[in-house]
């Protein structure tokens, strides 16, 4: 799944995703461009539960 973060603005930012996202599943990839604020998200969860994780941790997908 692709996703664009416009809260996500600093390296800072970019690790919390992450941490978000990983918490939820452990086995998910993560990988993030910053400058454009997409991120790429492979993970077994449906992509609803990702995106409300990401919600509840203060950085909803755009």
């Amino acid at each position: 799944m692709e996703l664009v973060i416009k809260d996500m603005t600093c390296g800072g930012c970019a690790k919390a995703v992450t941490r978000l996202v990983t918490r939820l599943d452990p086995g998910a990839t993560v990988e993030i461009d910053l400058p454009t604020q997409r991120v790429a998200i492979t993970s077994s969860h449906p992509d609803a539960e990702v995106r409300e994780t990401l919600s509840r941790g203060g950085f909803p997908p755009a």
